[in-house]
């Protein structure tokens, strides 16, 4: 332990990512029976807006149509009677697609993109089920990848703040390397990190602040002996 937590360059970042792909596994598995569960019920609230024909810049078809859903606080509205809308009269969140225009409303502000962006095309439940079969062949992927950026990317700015806040009052109690305080936490914010998933813990900043701390003073402590014999 010595060796690793003194000697051992990179030691830190190694553990930090196996840890990261353990963990994107885990949840990519529950995150595929989601897309699986989940995509045929989108599928199917998706097919009742269609067909939908796009030519030359504008919806043709279907022709002076009014379908809304409400899912949640959103709405999803299409209404080919008009070629566009009055963003002041969108008040709820969600998505309005007039004959040429595409309003995406949310709290803070509205996009809009203008029908003439796609090509012309039709769009229905045939091509639609080619999308989602894609979506559920290649979910786990996507899944992955992006599950485990984000942990690397979460773990090491939570571990690096740690250790800059916990790193003077440990060089003065046991002076302490910047490289080996980053180590210790490293080791010891994975093991809190996976007693807190494993045991559904909901662990604070404060309180993980000082099981961090305690867990660098008991190492330290514990290397001071090793070097007194």
């Amino acid at each position: 332990m010595k060796e690793i937590l003194l000697d051992k360059k990179w030691v830190g970042a190694i553990a930090l990512v196996v840890y990261s792909l353990i963990i994107a596994i885990l949840f990519t598995g529950m995150g595929v029976k989601l897309v699986e569960n989940g995509a045929p019920v989108v599928e199917k609230e998706i097919n009742e807006f269609l067909p939908i024909t796009i030519a030359d810049g504008a919806i043709v078809a279907p022709q002076d149509a009014l379908i809304s859903k409400v899912y949640g606080d959103s709405r999803v509205v299409l209404d080919t009677r008009a070629d566009e809308f009055e963003t002041s009269a969108l008040k709820d969140k969600g998505l309005y697609i007039s004959r040429k225009y595409i309003y995406a409303v949310s709290k803070d502000k509205t996009e809009i993109r203008g029908i003439d962006n796609f090509p012309n095309m039709t769009i229905d439940e045939e091509v639609m089920s080619g999308v989602f079969k894609i979506i559920r062949e290649r979910a786990g992927v996507y899944i992955f990848f992006t599950l485990f950026i984000s942990f690397i990317i979460f773990f090491a700015c939570a571990i690096g703040l740690y250790t800059l806040v916990m790193y003077w009052p440990l060089k003065a109690l046991y002076h302490n390397e910047f490289g080996q305080v980053l180590r210790i936490n490293t080791f010891a914010y994975i093991v809190i990190s996976a007693l807190t998933l494993l045991l559904s813990f909901n662990l604070s900043i404060i309180i993980t602040f000082v099981l961090l701390f305690g867990a660098n003073c008991g190492v330290n402590e514990g290397l001071k002996k090793i070097a007194a014999k």
